[in-house]
């Protein structure tokens, strides 16, 4: 795969480059500007060395024999005594007349260190020739210079490794992504959006997003076209099933299969919304609705099926408040609940009641055990089920399969933004469970109306 000319890899490598360009290039001037200082030091003490020295023998009465105008006091070395012209015989005119102190001149190409001292005897000038030490400092910057140029090709070199190492995984990611979205229409760009790696991958995960949003498209269209074609011979069933059971010449096992037909059409006409609700992504309109008229009007719907459970019920909830809201999702979370407590509770009593914050369901049943309670709301979780009561119907063993009826129930909350949330004890005075539909609609319902 070519990389494009503004690759994430390229500027990772440019930058570390130029890192290490500016550590390497900041070390060599520092280190030329110590050895430099270093040579002028060196040089400076020895200027004083011997000058201190020639105004001692001066001072002993020692008269030191110039030779053509100057005292040769090592390689590169001369002092004169005296500020006469023929005494200064032999130093520049440009070094002449300095006032006392060390001084440093360029003059014809050459680098001069002097020293000037008045004394008693006279003026002391002490004069070094530095050229050589300086030329041996150039030439250490010449090293240093060559150094960086080579540590600069290495440490581009190393940043080559590091990008390779540091994008490669973004690289595979992207593959793999563009694999899994191939023969998806790309977006055609005509700016620089997608023109390094970063770029790459977000134009993969916008292809393999459409791919799941058609995906998801699909088994929406899949949901409401298997509800639409399958409710129909549904109703047709169950209808036919109910006049059947009217008749007067039936025996006792013929009106009890007649019921399980009816019971497996319901059980199939909930498993169709269960599907539809599960694939539903948006939530649907507000009203003002009658809470306590909502519950009435799904336990009506379960009431014959509760009753042959064994849960009885008690709809706590004041019959004048009302709330807006999404009155098909209280709907579906209400029923899913008690369906849960049908199946799973019964024999016992459900209590429906509004509390500061939303809706609470309450039963007495067997409660859920503590190591089950944070999956309740996941889907086909396989709980244990304790066995408190000696009068619990046989299809409520331990194992039993808890199905959808709770994961739907925290969906259709999620869409509406609302939270579901659950207590449980198994023992005591307070055994049962305990659901809290949390629905902030209810805070805006200052009080029943």
């Amino acid at each position: 795969m070519k990389r494009p000319s503004r690759s994430l890899a390229r500027r990772v490598v440019w930058a570390v480059t130029g890192a290490v360009v500016v550590f390497l290039g900041m070390l060599a001037v520092v280190a030329y500007s110590v050895l430099a200082q270093q040579e002028d030091v060196l040089v400076n003490e020895m200027l004083t060395r011997e000058s201190q020295r020639l105004v001692q023998r001066l001072q002993t009465g020692e008269t030191p024999v110039p030779h053509d105008g100057a005292l040769h006091l090592g390689p590169g070395m001369q002092a004169w005594v005296g500020e006469s012209a023929a005494q200064l015989e032999g130093l520049p005119a440009s070094l002449r007349g300095m006032p006392p102190g060390l001084h440093e001149l360029h003059t014809d190409d050459r680098i001069w260190h002097l020293e000037v001292t008045d004394t008693p005897a006279g003026r002391v000038q002490v004069l070094y020739d530095a050229s050589s030490h300086e030329e041996r400092v150039y030439d250490f910057g010449k090293l240093l210079l060559a150094l960086w140029a080579i540590g600069s090709l290495f440490g581009y070199a190393i940043a080559r490794t590091i990008a390779g190492r540091v994008v490669a995984p973004l690289h595979e990611l992207t593959e793999r992504l563009m694999r899994w979205g191939e023969g998806l229409p790309r977006t055609e760009t005509h700016d620089d959006t997608y023109q390094d790696e970063a770029g790459r991958l977000l134009e993969a995960f916008n292809q393999v997003q459409d791919q799941v949003d058609r995906a998801l498209a699909t088994e929406r269209e899949f949901a409401m076209n298997l509800s639409h074609e399958i409710r129909t011979p549904l109703t047709a069933i169950r209808t036919d099933a109910e006049l059947a059971g009217l008749g007067t010449n039936l025996t006792p096992a013929q009106v009890d299969r007649l019921q399980r037909i009816m019971r497996a059409v319901d059980d199939v006409d909930e498993t169709i919304s269960s599907v539809h609700a599960l694939t539903t992504e948006h939530a649907g309109p507000k009203e003002v609705a009658a809470v306590a008229q909502v519950i009435d009007d799904v336990w009506a719907g379960l009431a014959d099926r509760a009753e042959a459970a064994g849960l009885s019920f008690l709809n706590a909830i004041p019959e004048n408040l009302k709330v807006r809201l999404d009155r098909q999702a209280l709907v579906t979370v209400s029923r899913n609940l008690i369906v849960n407590a049908i199946e799973h509770a019964a024999p016992a009593r459900l209590v429906v009641a509004a509390v500061l914050e939303g809706i609470r369901f309450t039963d007495n049943g067997p409660g859920i055990a503590p190591d089950d309670l944070p999956f309740v709301f996941e889907r086909y979780y396989r709980g244990l089920r304790r066995d408190i009561s000696e009068n619990r119907r046989p299809d409520h063993g331990a194992g039993q399969r808890r199905g959808l009826g709770l994961a739907i129930a925290r969906r259709t909350c999620l869409l509406q933004g609302w939270q579901i949330e659950v207590e449980a004890d198994i023992s005591g005075p307070d055994r049962g469970t305990r659901f809290t539909v949390v629905i902030p609609e209810f805070d805006t319902a200052a009080t029943p109306v």
